[in-house]
């Protein structure tokens, strides 16, 4: 009997996270067993204030157990990621997630581990063509120019970047979307916070009809398709 795989969520912020477990489990059933690991789990609040982003560093937002928003810089949480990351291994996770689309290229596993970033490249490369243009979507301000230079140098025409925190409603955003020219004009919505799940697509589905690329969509598919052809082998 084969045992199921298990499949390793690690947070930038706080775990649990069931709006991302939920997602998880309405693509892949009882196919995996998830653990989730938080980089500020068990942190205390002093120490989870000093990670906040100084002045010229790239910052990321994250959700803390008792529902709260704080801003993390990017270089100084790499160690608490990779601490966790190491936890995964330990626990025997087939594969790990950073649940995060941030370029954390610095990250290191013996496990197979999926970036975000990479895989909304890939997906986005695979289904559109170079000078195609995009509709970004990112959760803070300092985020936008960083956003516009990834995907511009990838090949895009970045025409429009929204900032919106992924854990409120989107009846703003979605409205805007819908009556934005410019976005309506574009090829491609991009998602760029692992934050965006189910809700924001089924949402911005109904009033955008180019492809839509949801990264925590998308993972949940190709660890399904990965664990399909384990089987076979």
């Amino acid at each position: 009997m084969h045992q199921t795989p298990t499949v390793a969520f690690v947070s930038i912020g706080q775990t649990p996270r069931p709006d991302i477990t939920a997602d998880f489990l309405q693509i892949c059933g009882n196919a995996f067993r998830i653990l989730e690991l938080g980089a500020l789990d068990d942190l205390p609040a002093g120490e989870i204030a000093g990670l906040a982003p100084r002045a010229g560093e790239s910052d990321l937002i994250a959700k803390l157990r008792d529902g709260q928003v704080v801003y993390l810089s990017h270089d100084r949480l790499i160690p608490y990621m990779q601490k966790r990351i190491n936890q995964a291994e330990e626990a025997g996770a087939s594969w790990i997630i950073v649940a995060c689309t941030g370029d954390f290229a610095e990250l290191s596993s013996t496990r197979p581990l999926l970036l975000p970033n990479n895989i909304l490249d890939h997906s986005v490369g695979s289904v559109l063509k170079e000078g195609d243009k995009l509709t970004v979507i990112v959760p803070t301000d300092g985020q936008v120019r960083e956003a516009t230079e990834r995907w511009s140098q990838r090949g895009y025409t970045v025409a429009k970047v929204f900032v919106e925190q992924p854990f409120t409603d989107y009846h703003t955003l979605i409205d805007s979307l819908k009556n934005d020219a410019t976005v309506q004009s574009t090829q491609g919505l991009i998602a760029d916070c692992f934050g965006f799940g189910s809700s924001f697509m089924n949402a911005a589905a109904k009033v955008y009809r180019q492809p839509i690329f949801v990264s925590r969509l998308l993972i949940p598919h190709l660890l399904l398709a990965t664990r399909s052809q384990h089987a076979l082998s």
